[in-house]
């Protein structure tokens, strides 16, 4: 609830938990309402159906602090300031594209294929959802920041000379199959 100035204010009154009305001197009643809506949330690349997890959030609070409440949701070593948030409307009760998509391709392109709005981390929840979207819907993609990892390696192919050779692996070329054929078909001679 919000800090107003005792003075200002002669009673209040709850009415539910979500709604106060506050009466000045004059008994013109100020309706406050805190609204708190729950957003189902998926990290790029993981299983909607298992890995989809809810947060509750004031609408009132800014994308920065639904990033660190999200961030608390995830086990990973990566700074919230750094997580991308997307919403987007996708509905888990039957298979389409966009679920088969998030679900199987880490680099997917959110704004593009899915549809996504990416969350400015200074605007207002309020301003991306004026009220609590549907069920069974996954309203959050949260991207991690692309990572890179660099392996400097040297080969040496029969008699001749050693190459270095530089792989710099994003989370998306984890299997390094491409990688093992270009060396294998080098080693054979072949280009």
């Amino acid at each position: 609830m919000p800090a107003f100035p005792r003075s200002k204010f002669l009673f209040h009154i709850g009415i539910t938990p979500d709604v106060t009305l506050f009466f000045n001197r004059a008994n013109y009643p100020y309706k406050y309402a805190m609204s708190t809506i729950t957003l189902s949330c998926l990290v790029v690349g993981e299983n909607p159906y298992e890995n989809a997890f809810a947060v509750e959030i004031d609408t009132t609070k800014l994308v920065s602090f639904f990033r660190d409440a999200i961030k608390e949701k995830i086990d990973d070593n990566v700074k919230a300031k750094d997580l991308k948030l997307w919403k987007v409307d996708i509905s888990l009760e039957k298979e389409n594209k966009k679920l088969e998509l998030v679900n199987t391709k880490i680099n997917v392109n959110i704004k593009d294929e899915l549809g996504g709005e990416e969350l400015p981390p200074l605007s207002k929840i309020s301003k991306h959802f004026s009220s609590q979207p549907a069920d069974e819907h996954i309203h959050i993609i949260v991207q991690r920041p692309v990572e890179t990892k660099e392996v400097h390696c040297t080969a040496t192919y029969g008699r001749h000379k050693p190459e270095k050779f530089l792989w710099a692996v994003t989370r998306g070329q984890i299997t390094l199959s491409w990688q093992w054929e270009r060396t294998f078909n080098r080693s054979l001679g072949r280009r």
